[in-house]
């Protein structure tokens, strides 16, 4: 499927986009479950109540991308870029988020219950009434 032919609602379930340019794209409630988007640009993308389960995202940079209740669950953001993205209602159960760049996310009722949250730099996040149950750390970092 064509980067043009994604949109709001689309289906790219299971599609290979590593690299693939997104950036601003509305893609509102797309399917992108198990989709490869190794690396790919997500800025700005609007992806609100996006299903990307187990999507492979590392690398990806979704700076100022708007996530709020996307299910993000089993995702690879390893080493991905959030810088500023909306998160809030997220979904982000066992995903991989290490050494994933966090700064100033918006995380208010996130669900990161055993999130790999290793080397991500949560500096500015904001995680009110986010669930960090079993969410693991670096050592010596609490999580709150």
């Amino acid at each position: 499927m064509s980067q043009k032919q994604a949109g709001p609602g689309a289906d790219l379930f299971h599609a290979r986009l590593p690299g693939a340019d997104l950036a601003g794209r509305d893609l509102t409630g797309a399917n992108l479950a198990l989709a490869n988007l190794k690396d790919a640009n997500l800025v700005d993308a609007r992806l609100t109540n996006a299903f990307l389960f187990a999507a492979h995202l590392s690398g990806a940079d979704l700076t100022g991308a708007d996530l709020a209740e996307a299910d993000l669950s089993e995702a690879d953001l390893f080493g991905a870029n959030l810088r500023g993205a909306n998160c809030a209602g997220a979904d982000f159960r066992r995903a991989n988020l290490s050494v994933a760049n966090l700064r100033g996310v918006r995380l208010t009722n996130a669900n990161l219950r055993d999130a790999n949250l290793k080397g991500a730099d949560l500096t500015d996040a904001q995680l009110d009434g986010a669930d960090l149950t079993g969410a693991q750390f670096d050592e010596g970092e609490t999580g709150s």
